[in-house]
């Protein structure tokens, strides 16, 4: 009587997604290659300036340890990497204080997101001369894809300035 709820679960899982479904499913502890695990929680710390305040980081990484999480995330800012407008020439790109957390680096996937939000010299124009803007915001995820590749050594990532 005891496994009433659980039989109860399975009979239902199994009408929604049909009993091919179900037994389909690996055995436990066998995952494909590519199998990414996750945990979702707000980035930043109590007290940080933020939309998503979430549970202190070192309650969030010792969570990931614990579950088995094997995907790690930074971000690269548009506005800490490129200062200054280029105008007509060049830009200027200087990714050196990019420096994702070793525990990150250690993960087996990694995502790196792209934040364009908060460059303040290229909001004055981002809704003004949307093509300049949208050239130079693809100029900027070009170069930061080109300059930045994992590794798995201590010393993080490796990345040229331009």
């Amino acid at each position: 009587m005891q496994n009433l709820p659980q039989a109860v679960l399975i009979a239902t899982l199994t009408a929604l997604l049909g009993a091919s479904a179900i037994a389909a499913r690996p055995p436990r502890g066998a995952l494909p290659d590519s199998f990414m695990l996750y945990f979702c929680a707000p980035g930043v710390d109590p007290g940080e300036p933020g939309d998503d305040q979430g549970p202190p980081r070192q309650v969030r990484r010792r969570f990931t340890e614990l579950t088995g999480c094997n995907v790690g995330e930074f971000a690269i800012a548009w506005g800490d990497t490129e200062r200054e407008e280029p105008g007509d020439g060049p830009s200027r790109y200087d990714f050196s204080r990019v420096r994702p957390p070793k525990h990150v680096l250690q993960q087996e996937h990694i995502i790196c997101h792209l934040i364009h939000f908060g460059n303040r010299w290229a909001g004055k124009f981002r809704f003004t001369d949307v093509s300049r803007y949208n050239e130079l915001l693809r100029r900027w995820a070009s170069a930061t894809s080109l300059t930045y590749s994992p590794t798995r050594t201590l010393s993080g990532w490796c990345g040229r300035s331009r």
